[in-house]
């Protein structure tokens, strides 16, 4: 987690420079993808993208899914209600940081 901060936090700045009015980074938590036993003794759990970088563009929204260092391995671009469910999904996430245009 350590040497995907700086990375992120780069990321953050250049959309930043380049007219972003907000970026904010998530930490994914892990998902649990199967349990078995009686009490759950057994988990397995992935994380598929452990970070997210959410840039908000006026009615946009772009979002870069990071690897474990740091680095963008894709984006989406989302709009209109595809928007609003994704911040509603991603409420539930750990917000690291936040940059805002100011």
């Amino acid at each position: 987690m350590r040497t995907a901060i700086p990375r992120l936090k780069e990321l953050a700045r250049e959309e930043i420079e380049k007219g972003a009015k907000l970026v904010s980074v998530y930490r994914v938590s892990k998902r649990t993808l199967m349990t078995r036993g009686m009490l759950p003794d057994l988990r397995i759990s992935v994380i598929t993208v452990p970070y997210l970088v959410c840039v908000f563009r006026g009615e946009e929204l772009r979002i870069y899914f990071c690897d474990e260092l740091g680095r963008a391995v894709a984006g989406d671009n989302l709009r209109g209600e595809e928007v609003l469910d994704f911040v509603k999904k991603v409420s539930s996430c750990r917000l690291l940081f936040s940059l805002q245009k100011g």
